[in-house]
């Protein structure tokens, strides 16, 4: 048995669409797509979600067009996701590799610190490392359970009714 949402936004105003699109693609209203956005992150990331945009009596809204534009502004954000995931993956990355560069450059160069620098070594070598872990765990995590409500929007059923 599936759980499934209803988000349900009432438009009055025939401002629905962005005044920017890429390659001729029209979006959607970024207010609109956040008001959804946030109403659906409430909800588990297993919920389904059905999006009800209810259209005030006397404006003209092609259905296709808005639900065309809907689908491209979430695809934008799903895009937009995966860039800042692969961004903070490579600089988890890149931390990783100089903790064990210094961790190795320490190894190698220990016979010759003082206890002073042996300890000022270990403090910078501990910050590269929980720092790494720090990107590669915490904060790609919550990116990945970002994309994933995101998803949501994505395979959202869109319903356009008027009133």
């Amino acid at each position: 048995m599936s759980r499934r949402q209803n988000v349900h936004l009432n438009i009055y105003d025939e401002d629905l669409y962005s005044d920017y699109g890429i390659e001729g693609e029209e979006r959607m209203n970024d207010e609109l797509i956040d008001i959804v956005e946030t109403s659906a992150n409430t909800t588990s990331i297993r919920t389904q979600l059905t999006v009800h945009f209810l259209i005030a009596e006397g404006l003209t809204v092609d259905d296709k067009r808005m639900r065309t534009a809907y689908k491209n502004s979430v695809i934008d954000r799903l895009n937009s996701k995966n860039h800042e995931i692969a961004r903070c993956g490579l600089t988890g990355l890149i931390f990783l590799v100089i903790a064990i560069a210094i961790v190795a450059g320490y190894v190698w160069l220990i016979p010759y610190f003082n206890v002073f620098w042996q300890q000022f070594y270990e403090i910078i070598e501990w910050v590269f490392v929980w720092t790494a872990v720090e990107i590669l765990t915490i904060q790609l995590i919550q990116l990945f359970i970002d994309k994933l409500k995101i998803k949501k929007l994505v395979n959202a059923r869109v319903y356009i009714k008027r009133k």
